[in-house]
């Protein structure tokens, strides 16, 4: 009973290095990539669209420090890479910028049509948030986004499938808004291939989940979710290879986002 009263006392008193983890998530430096249009209508202008609508409100609702695109086109310019940037490109342009993120998406509808005598238009579109050094999925959202002209206006088919995109590109930032990572401290270092995070069930882990394990913005490990409480989690250790002590900050890792 006490060897119990004193791991509860012990957790509950580390549970302040939760405020100081939870604001670290609005900092992380982040590079918006351009958005990539994969839907049958492969208008440029449509993915130019998305692309500028998610970065500024990323950056307006405080998600990401987002890189300015002008910054991020500057750096790879430097690197002599033409537009557009592969992705092991991008990844080199963000780690010249300290950028601990990498924000791609793909817009996989793309949609202008004729419904009740007025024309309309839908956009699908799926981002994912990856961490730089280890390509992990730390967050993701898939949304539409659907606008009308009104009845016997005359919007294009273009006009329309701008307003839509900018419309999902809204939705994806808000839903990335609200379902942030999960932000957590190590509570102790490694001992049997096991320690313990003061996060739990009732901050929203899950059974199973994994998270990376990061010290002073360099990634140290994983960890996946052995037993899980309501206020804590033991975690057994995926990846060891920067040695996990106590005081470390980890983020839970997402799940693919797909359209629905």
């Amino acid at each position: 009973m006490r060897s119990r009263l004193a791991r509860f006392c012990w957790i509950a008193a580390c549970a302040v290095c939760a405020g100081s983890a939870g604001s670290q998530a609005a900092s992380r430096r982040a590079v918006v990539a351009d958005v990539v249009n994969r839907s049958p209508d492969r208008r440029v202008a449509t993915a130019q669209a998305a692309t500028e609508f998610l970065a500024e409100e990323l950056a307006r609702r405080g998600v990401y420090e987002v890189v300015p695109q002008a910054e991020r086109e500057r750096a790879a310019r430097r690197r002599g890479v033409p537009p557009p940037l592969t992705l092991e490109a991008l990844t080199d342009v963000a780690r010249d910028l300290e950028a601990e993120l990498i924000v791609s998406g793909e817009i996989q509808v793309a949609e202008a049509r004729s419904r009740e005598g007025r024309r309309e238009a839908e956009v699908g579109l799926v981002v994912r948030v990856v961490d730089r050094m280890g390509g992990d999925l730390v967050a993701g959202a898939a949304e539409r986004g659907q606008t009308h002209d009104a009845p016997g206006g005359s919007k294009t088919d273009g006009l329309l499938l701008l307003d839509a995109a900018r419309a999902a590109a809204y939705r994806v930032a808000e839903r990335l808004a609200e379902a942030r990572p999960i932000h957590g401290t190590v509570l102790n270092s490694a001992g049997r291939g096991q320690v313990t995070l003061n996060r739990g069930a009732g901050h929203g882990v899950q059974k199973q989940q994994e998270f990376l394990v990061y010290r002073d913005g360099r990634r140290v490990g994983r960890l996946r979710v052995r037993r899980l409480f309501s206020n804590y989690a033991e975690m057994t250790i995926v990846d060891n290879s920067g040695g996990i002590q106590a005081q470390d900050h980890a983020v839970s890792v997402s799940l693919e986002p797909r359209l629905r």
